[in-house]
């Protein structure tokens, strides 16, 4: 039997995603309310909308996120949209080069194909960005395929187009493909979802696929509707997967994501808001939190925040993690789950009340754990 490597961030977040009364967990959008994404009372939800063609979801997103129809494939969400990638590009003993940090799904999919998954470094000193010229030193013979996040998770850096576009040269050179995971993206106004010209990794090489969702931005993780980008003969091989793994998207899902499309003026400029002013928010108070630091996030809903004790040394964030739950009633992500012991995953998408309350506890915590620690 096929050993699989456990996605254990995943298992440990729906444990504690909100168990504790303030949590800052939360990476994604919450759900919109019915003020503001409108279902309307007539929809029928039972009639199959297509998932392929002009008048269907991939038309709608195609006509969105620049891309031609071959080169669009809708998915049971993103981390379907992952799945088919690696399952596309690995064979048992290739290798799989994954960010680090890292969110641990990448070195789950890398087991469910008995590929083996190594790791370039996103530095601390380098705020975490993306550098093509790491990535391209940490191949190997055995490389297949390279696989990174722009909004970086857990850090929230976004890789320039530019960037993009040197790492897709560097790619197409030795012939490995390379898979973004764009699902916070949207969070940017510069998106083309939002009007705006910024390019999805698709666009800035042909070496990238894009991998994107309902989830983060609109806040409906619930519908787990997805989709990947990238060229033509890809796209053809993933929907041969896809067919053996969801031969029919469920109707409902696709319904309610084409409304949401519709609608994503208003849903992208909610989420938007929320970004800006609770980035301000946590940077501000940052500020004056001693023991703590993060490079500056640029999209999205979280920080990683590395942790001190007074004399300068990491915490074991797992364990403050727990202390903090259990003690001060406060939900943060250990980094260990991203391979960064000594940081945490802090989100600042919630209400201003919930997240002033919540950074101050951080900061006391801090102290009171570290002398009781110490």
């Amino acid at each position: 039997m096929r050993k699989i490597q456990p996605f254990s961030y995943m298992r440990w977040a729906k444990a504690h995603y909100y168990d504790a009364p303030i949590s800052l967990v939360p990476s994604g959008m919450p759900p919109p309310g019915p003020e503001e994404f409108r279902i309307p009372g007539d929809l029928d939800l039972r009639t199959e909308l297509l998932a392929v063609g002009k008048d269907s979801l991939q038309g709608q997103i195609c006509s969105i996120y620049k891309a031609e129809e071959e080169e669009c494939l809708v998915t049971a969400g993103s981390t379907q949209a992952d799945l088919l990638a690696f399952h596309l590009f690995l064979e048992p003993g290739d290798e799989v080069l994954i960010e680090s940090p890292a969110y641990g799904l990448f070195q789950s999919l890398a087991s469910t194909v008995g590929a083996k998954a190594r790791s370039f470094k996103r530095l601390p000193e380098n705020d975490f960005d993306l550098i093509p010229s790491d990535i391209e030193a940490a191949l190997s013979p055995k490389t297949k395929l390279v696989v990174f996040t722009t909004v970086h998770n857990p850090s929230a850096r976004v890789a320039s187009p530019e960037i993009l576009e040197d790492l897709g040269e560097r790619l197409e050179k030795r012939g490995i493909p390379g898979l973004a995971s764009e699902v916070y993206l949207d969070f940017s106004p510069d998106s083309p979802a939002a009007g705006g010209r910024r390019p999805f990794a698709h666009r800035c090489h042909p070496a990238l696929l894009s991998a994107n969702s309902m989830t983060k931005v609109y806040g409906l993780g619930s519908v787990r509707t997805g989709w990947l980008l990238g060229r033509p003969e890809w796209i053809r091989a993933a929907a041969d997967l896809r067919e053996i793994y969801a031969p029919v998207l469920p109707a409902v899902p696709l319904r309610i994501s084409a409304l949401a499309l519709q609608q994503r003026k208003g849903l992208l400029a909610r989420a938007r808001q929320l970004s800006e002013n609770g980035r301000a928010r946590f940077l501000e108070a940052l500020a004056r939190m001693p023991g703590f630091s993060a490079p500056r996030p640029q999209a999205g809903l979280t920080a990683l925040v590395q942790v001190q004790d007074d004399a300068g040394a990491p915490l074991d964030t797992m364990a403050f993690s727990d202390w903090l739950r259990t003690e001060k009633g406060l939900g943060v992500v250990p980094g260990d789950f991203f391979g960064l012991p000594g940081s945490l995953r802090v989100g600042y998408g919630v209400p201003p009340e919930t997240l002033d309350k919540g950074l101050a506890l951080l900061d006391e915590g801090r102290r009171q754990f570290a002398s009781i620690t110490g």
